[in-house]
């Protein structure tokens, strides 16, 4: 495995940590109160955090073609799954500067929320299978 992929899997987990932090936070709110402070600050390092790591896996595709058996579980669904968690992100950046009415509210939370599912699962396909590790 090489430093690129090793880096973007480190970053990665990270990110996955602050998501499931900020899923906790959001769910453990009362319903009247809304996200607190805390959840969005560790969203907003969470999202630039998903998306280097999402590009340095991108990378370390484009630089380990050669070798092929080195490219992780299933690099070949990865590498899309990661480019529209990409799309997706940018997609939720732009709909947050809008969020004014209930529908671009939704449409958010649904871009935000398919980003990180595929965010979760593009990197999870990134990691190597125990045979590629030796």
């Amino acid at each position: 495995m090489d430093g690129k992929r090793r880096t973007g899997l480190a970053l990665a987990a990270a990110a996955a940590v602050l998501w499931l932090v900020f899923v906790v936070m959001v769910l453990a709110t009362p319903a009247g109160q809304g996200a607190t402070i805390g959840a969005g600050l560790i969203g907003l390092l969470a999202v630039p955090l998903s998306v280097a790591s999402l590009v340095l896996l991108l990378v370390s595709v484009r630089s380990s073609t050669a070798a092929a058996g080195r490219r992780g579980r299933d690099a070949r669904i990865g590498a899309p799954l990661a480019v529209v968690s990409l799309v997706l992100f940018a997609v939720s950046w732009v709909l947050s500067g809008s969020a004014e009415s209930l529908s671009t509210e939704t449409a958010l939370l649904a871009a935000l929320g398919g980003a990180v599912l595929t965010f979760l699962a593009a990197a999870g396909l990134f990691v190597p299978s125990r045979s590629s590790r030796r």
